[in-house]
């Protein structure tokens, strides 16, 4: 009886604990003896034996039923397909089953895949908002950027356009396929076109450059590739209401626009105003070695006239009184008239060469050539240094001031070269074509060293400056080239 009745409180407490595992529809809970003896079953009646069933069979082939756990699907009396679950208490040898329909299964399967792919899509969708939320974000942030940068790009770009159109002094900004892009308000104010006027390289060079106009254009083609800032020199460009004007151009290259064209800058300075004084200034410069020369003329004609008449009269009579005396008068005072006769010959020689310096003889009548080979053979009587003239027989006359510059530059070489050079020869070389005159006078002597600063020597200083400054006022150029031992070169270049 004691026996009885603690197996039946084993019983009861066995069952109470498996109750405690949560059950569905469709799951079963035994639990039987090691003889398969049914001890509790919420599926089946007390009185039945489980040893029938193929899962007990499938039990007993276990090694150990006590230590092992295991689960088998089989068919059931009643058809269905279950999942049986097997696990051993210990120490009364029992066995507990747990018996689960394929039906249930399924269901709790299906549940638990829809379930999943309820919270899979949840998540998704979640995080397809945090993405979206997160890309609405970036978005508004690239946005409010590119907003940002727009905006100071068009105040940038409304501050360099500001910066062209305010420039005190005339810029374009053009492309390589000939467009003018914009010109500053100066440029129209000197000029008189207005973009609208010029709205290409074409026209803009047509109005303003004429016969130049080609040369003008094969310079801009070149500008887009600079590196650097380019000076393109002084042009006389035409303005609209017809008068001229110099500009003084430079240019440098800004790069590429969006669409992938060059573009260039282009700046010029206005010096018409300092062409004109300066014209005004070689105009002045001019005029004044004009009455220079005629001052000299008017010297060199008043010598020959009075003190020259005036020379040959006293030589004159000098030789009459010294024929009118006898042999036998006083030898002293013979003596003193042949002196005083030999002096005025003196006198008259050097009254002569100073009316040659003063004014060249022949030049006036006969021209350029004769008057150098006229000073030629009289510099080689007074200095005894050689002269070698190739130049041609004739050259057709050109105006006084360019013969008078070219005559007074050889005049000072030749007497640079009697002063300082200890020459033994100067060679003249005067050649001329198509209104271009080149003369090159070169020695043998010492040669020196060339320096044009202030406080320059007299060999390379006034004396240079005057023959420079006389082919400029023509409109020439001055070169000269020397080196100690040996000797002097200069060139002389004058266009008509």
């Amino acid at each position: 009886m004691v026996g009885f009745l603690a197996s039946s409180f084993r019983i009861a407490n066995v069952a109470k604990f498996v109750r405690r595992f949560a059950t569905d529809q469709g799951i079963h809970r035994h639990i039987a003896d090691r003889n398969g003896n049914l001890i509790y079953s919420d599926g089946f009646a007390y009185e039945k034996k489980l040893a029938p069933y193929p899962f007990f069979s499938a039990r007993q082939k276990i090694s150990d039923p006590l230590e092992q756990t295991f689960s088998i699907a089989d068919t059931l009396l009643d058809g269905r397909t279950r999942h049986i679950s097997y696990a051993p208490l210990k120490p009364e040898g029992w066995s507990v089953f747990i018996d689960r329909d394929a039906a249930t299964i399924l269901r709790m399967e299906s549940g638990f895949f829809i379930q999943s792919a309820i919270s899979s899509i949840l998540l998704f969708m979640t995080l397809a908002l945090l993405l979206n939320q997160f890309r609405n974000r970036i978005l508004a942030q690239q946005l409010e950027a590119s907003t940002l940068a727009e905006k100071e790009l068009n105040q940038s770009e409304f501050r360099f356009r500001q910066l062209i159109e305010e420039s005190p002094f005339p810029v374009m900004i053009h492309a390589e396929d000939g467009e003018v892009i914009m010109i500053s308000r100066t440029w129209t104010e000197l000029c008189g076109y207005s973009h609208a006027d010029i709205p290409t390289i074409a026209i803009w060079t047509e109005k303003a450059f004429d016969a130049q106009k080609e040369s003008v254009i094969e310079v801009i083609e070149t500008l887009y590739d600079l590196v650097h800032r380019k000076s393109e020199g002084e042009y006389v460009i035409n303005t609209k209401d017809g008068t001229s004007r110099v500009w003084d151009f430079s240019s440098v290259s800004l790069g590429q626009l969006s669409d992938g064209r060059r573009i260039a800058m282009s700046m010029a300075s206005d010096i018409t105003d300092r062409k004109q004084v300066e014209e005004e200034k070689r105009n002045a410069a001019v005029r004044l070695m004009e009455i220079e020369e005629e001052i000299k003329k008017q010297i060199s004609s008043d010598l020959h006239d009075e003190i020259g008449r005036d020379l040959t009269a006293l030589g004159i009579n000098l030789e009459i009184i010294r024929d009118g005396l006898n042999d036998s008068a006083n030898e002293k005072v013979l003596a003193r008239i042949d002196d005083t006769a030999s002096l005025i010959r003196s006198i008259s020689r050097t009254a002569r060469n100073v009316m040659g310096n003063l004014r060249p003889p022949g030049l006036d009548d006969f021209g350029l050539i004769t008057a150098i080979n006229h000073y030629a053979n009289q510099y080689m009587l007074r200095t005894d240094i050689k002269v070698a003239l190739n130049i041609p027989d004739e050259v057709p006359r050109l105006t006084d001031t360019i013969e008078l510059v070219i005559f007074r530059v050889l005049q000072e070489s030749f007497t640079n070269c009697a002063k300082h050079a200890k020459a033994e020869q100067v060679t003249v070389d005067l050649m001329y074509d198509d209104g271009t005159i080149n003369l090159i006078i070169s020695d043998d002597g010492a040669g020196f060293i060339p320096y044009s600063g202030e406080g320059a020597s007299a060999i390379s200083g006034i004396g240079l400056k005057s023959m420079k400054e006389r082919c400029e006022l023509v409109g020439g150029t001055f070169h000269l080239d020397s080196q100690p031992g040996k000797g002097t070169v200069v060139t002389v270049r004058i266009e008509e």
